[in-house]
């Protein structure tokens, strides 16, 4: 099975402590659980421009996931929202706009 490093261009919305989100804020380099199906976590890391990011805030960042297939970008593409993951707790949703250098990637 082939492996690729997919980056998307992603809204990033931490939620609020009360809401069970983190009390602290994420850096830049964030490397978290994406929601990718029901039940299925892939490992993501957020990039964006500035060093922290704090609960309750929201940015446009750049995020980085290991995919197995063109159809697995396609799934990502049609899933527009989704959710990050802190171990169980839910720290923020993420708005999926679009996939950069799709052509970058060699599936092999």
């Amino acid at each position: 099975m082939a492996n690729g490093m997919v980056k998307f261009s992603v809204k990033l919305a931490l939620l609020s402590e009360s809401d069970g989100g983190r009390r602290t804020p994420i850096e830049n380099g964030f490397r978290t659980d994406l929601l990718f199906r029901d039940g299925e976590y892939r490992m993501s890391v957020f990039e964006f421009n500035q060093n922290l990011l704090f609960p309750e805030q929201s940015i446009e960042a750049i995020c980085t996931v290991l995919l197995h297939s063109e159809a697995e970008v396609d799934h990502c593409l049609a899933l527009k929202k989704t959710i990050i993951a802190d171990g169980s707790n839910v720290i923020g949703n993420v708005e999926i706009l679009d996939v950069l250098g799709r052509e970058d990637v060699i599936w092999q």
